[in-house]
């Protein structure tokens, strides 16, 4: 009976490192949008951003603008990355970690191991989620403050805009931060759980009905 398991225990594990592998990829993504952030900060602070955009029919905007574009544009690439690493890939690992937990109670005490790891390491998902908030923080206090010293030197319409981008922004990151905290492994495994005992009650009646119309 322990064979079985131990090999759909390891079809489990090339799911988890499928999962990981793509999660590494959008965290390493996420560092080269940030970096690539601070070139755009660096540079408009030395180019005349005014020029820029009094070419493209924009009067009345300046480096600060520049700078508050440059942020939104962080802030939104950023998010995005965390929405997929975090709701999307990150429940899949919850699931595929939790059926392995499930299908372990099986196994001996000694091989649980991803019990053992749950007992540990509850939930790593806020620490991760902090990688992500991290920059989007810093540049919304970018945002802020370029917001803050355009507001008098540059065109009024365009301050609106930047400040409406700047709360949509923020009201975002926040719903992302909190919402990053409901998905857990143990809540997981209680969806696993309550559903397959949902289909086992729904495969009862159907035996039943087949052993009650089989032949006498």
């Amino acid at each position: 009976m322990c064979q079985p398991i131990r090999d759909l225990q390891q079809h489990l594990r090339d799911f988890e490192n499928q999962f990981d592998n793509a999660q590494g990829n959008l965290r390493g993504t996420a560092a080269l949008w940030t970096l690539a952030g601070i070139g755009g900060v660096s540079g408009a602070a030395a180019v005349d951003a005014s020029s820029i955009f009094g070419a493209l029919g924009m009067e009345g905007a300046g480096t600060f603008s520049l700078i508050s574009l440059i942020s939104f544009i962080v802030i939104l690439g950023v998010a995005n990355l965390w929405q997929i690493d975090q709701f999307v890939y990150q429940r899949l690992l919850h699931s595929v970690f939790a059926y392995g937990m499930i299908i372990e109670e099986d196994l001996p005490a000694r091989e649980r191991l991803r019990n053992a790891i749950n007992a540990r390491v509850p939930d790593v998902t806020n620490a991760l989620s902090l990688y992500y908030a991290g920059p989007i923080t810093v540049y919304l206090a970018i945002f802020f403050a370029s917001n803050l010293a355009q507001s008098d030197r540059e065109s009024a319409a365009l301050t609106t805009v930047l400040w409406i981008l700047f709360a949509v922004s923020t009201i975002g990151a926040l719903g992302l931060w909190f919402n990053s905290k409901k998905d857990d492994v143990s809540a997981a495994k209680e969806v696993i759980l309550a559903k397959m005992q949902a289909m086992e009650m729904a495969a009862r009646p159907e035996k039943a009905g087949a052993s009650t119309d089989g032949p006498m």
